[in-house]
This record gives C-alpha cells, sequence and structure tokens, in this order.
C-alpha cells in the first residue's frame, strides 16, 4: 500500500504488521497514560472505565427492579384495600 505511512511501523514491528500510524499512536497514548498514572498510585484510567461501565450496567439493573418492586408494591396494596373494603 504506498503513501499509508507504514515505513516506521515496518522497521519497528516487521513488514508483515501493517499497522497504521493511528493505531500504534493510540496503544502509545494509552501505555504513556497507565504508566503516568502507576507512578502516581493511580488506578489505570482503561481499568477505571471498564469499572464504571459496569457500574452503569447495575445502576440499570437495579433501576428495573426498582421499578419491578414499586409495581409489585402497588398491586398488592390495592388488592389488600380491595380485600379489606369486602370485610
Amino acid at each position: 500500500m504506498p503513501g499509508v505511512g507504514y515505513g516506521v511501523y515496518d522497521r519497528v514491528c516487521g513488514p508483515g504488521f501493517r499497522l497504521g500510524e493511528s493505531v500504534v499512536g493510540r496503544w502509545v497514548k494509552l501505555e504513556r497514560e497507565r504508566r503516568q498514572a502507576a507512578e502516581q498510585g493511580r488506578p489505570d484510567p482503561r481499568e477505571m472505565e471498564a469499572e464504571i461501565t459496569a457500574l452503569r450496567r447495575r445502576v440499570r439493573e437495579l433501576e428495573k427492579e426498582n421499578e419491578f418492586l414499586g409495581k409489585a408494591s402497588a398491586f398488592f396494596a390495592s388488592v389488600h384495600q380491595n380485600t379489606s373494603a369486602l370485610n
């Protein structure tokens, strides 16, 4: 692929990898962020992103469960009122 700009990466990684500058650049950026965080005693930013995603998923699940429990509670309250009114 002429003109794609694989030259530097061919020399470093070997000609078979064909990694574009943007891919390698992103990897370098992520590794720099990881190392900087480790030096400063902070967690890895990628681990934080994964944890945030998992926590958001859990919040959605809990919101659905809470909504269901609210509806069930309203249903049973109405059933209880109807049976109390008959007595």
